[in-house]
């Protein structure tokens, strides 16, 4: 119940022990779920926190917590928000048209309820394929980033998509065609090889930070070495990479893509990478406060601040 209602089981304590002394007028008919204003201050704390966030120490904590629900099927921690969170805004960018709740729906039960709605078995397939990929990345972080775990990804993904399949697309294979992306010239299928491979060399020999994740994000997505599910492998890459670097990851919102759009072009076509960098950073902020609470409990905040305060870098 406190978790419904986005309280501490303290604090849902003190409600019922108030509202059984009639001290809780608000309370006195039914629970009223705290709005997020209401919430203020507990998420004042949480920007607090995430201005501090220790690492890699707290992307330690979260590579045990996702391997620990992973093999326990455990659907409602950190592992469960992340897969439907990543897996929905990731594929609604490449226009998936599956909601939220359904997403949250397919990753629970394996379902969707109908209710007179017609869903492309496409958006389903794709959705799934992006769980397991998911998967995948949280089953394959000791192994080293090479041409091979990237194909592995794209299987996971598009393996059990038939439209990819049918229109000649091979899961786990680079691009056979070649293609465009807006105004941008990918890379020629037979060149894709050799410079995936050196653009790997060249961020492997860097160093490692947003900036470097942004640099690697943008050529990854010019060099475009699938037919398709090029975006969705490349966001998952550098979701990885954050998480085994010490950088804060972060997941990039269906609801922010024109501006991820803009500045990654801005990126690939100017050489600007100022604007991908701080938009990267706006939504490392956004993750973090959907992840520490999933870490941290209230009374642990502090007492992270505390023990930290002299060793605190981002």
């Amino acid at each position: 119940m406190a978790g419904i209602l986005n309280i501490t089981p303290t604090e849902l304590i003190s409600c019922i022990k108030e509202e059984s002394n009639g001290k809780n007028p608000a309370l006195s008919s039914s629970f009223i779920i705290r709005t997020p204003q209401a919430k203020r201050g507990i998420s004042a704390d949480l920007i607090e926190l995430s201005e501090h966030i220790l690492q890699p120490e707290f992307n330690n904590r979260l590579i045990s917590q996702y391997k620990y629900d992973l093999t326990h099927q455990d659907r409602q921690g950190i592992y469960a928000y992340t897969q439907k969170a990543l897996s929905y805004n990731s594929s609604r960018i490449e226009g998936n048209t599956l909601t939220p709740d359904e997403t949250a729906e397919l990753f629970n039960t394996g379902t969707i309820g109908a209710d007179g709605i017609v869903y492309k078995p496409k958006d389903v397939e794709e959705m799934t394929g992006h769980f397991s990929m998911f998967n995948r990345c949280i089953s394959t972080l000791e192994k080293p980033l090479d041409l091979q775990l990237i194909k592995d990804y794209h299987f996971s993904l598009q393996n059990g998509v038939f439209e990819f399949i049918a229109n000649g697309g091979v899961p786990g294979e680079f691009k056979k065609k070649k293609n465009l992306v807006s105004d941008i010239t990918t890379v020629l299928p037979e060149d894709i090889p050799f410079v995936l491979e050196d653009l790997l060399r060249q961020y492997k020999e860097s160093e490692k930070n947003i900036e470097t994740l942004a640099k690697f994000h943008a050529a990854y997505e010019i060099i475009h070495p699938f037919q398709d599910g090029n975006g969705r492998t490349g966001r998952m890459l550098i979701f990885r990479e954050a998480l085994l670097n010490g950088i804060d990851p972060f997941i990039v919102e269906d609801k922010n893509k024109n501006t991820y759009y803009k500045v990654l072009h801005d990126a690939q076509t100017k050489n600007e990478y100022d604007g991908l960098v701080e938009f990267f950073k706006d939504e490392q902020k956004a993750f973090l406060m959907e992840a520490i609470p999933y870490l941290l409990a209230p009374d642990e905040y502090t007492q992270f601040l505390d023990n930290n305060k002299n060793d605190y870098q981002r």
